[in-house]
């Protein structure tokens, strides 16, 4: 979860679009206090959408590898 929100807050994208998805990042914490194994499922799908954002911006090849 931490490192999915450090991708977020480091997107090369509009706040409008950070905003959004740093929402559904909350929601998906909120379902793991719940359900670990949806919430688990929800993060996957959520990192591997992120992926596919972020290397769709011009400025994909300028993001650094982790910290």
């Amino acid at each position: 979860m931490r490192e999915a929100h450090r991708r977020v807050r480091a997107l090369p994208a509009p706040a409008e679009t950070r905003q959004r998805l740093a929402r559904r990042l909350l929601v998906i914490c909120d379902l793991s206090k719940r359900d670990v194994e949806h919430a688990a499922a929800r993060l996957e799908s959520f990192l591997i959408q992120l992926d596919v954002l972020i290397f769709d911006t011009e400025s994909a090849g300028n993001i650094a590898e982790g910290d």
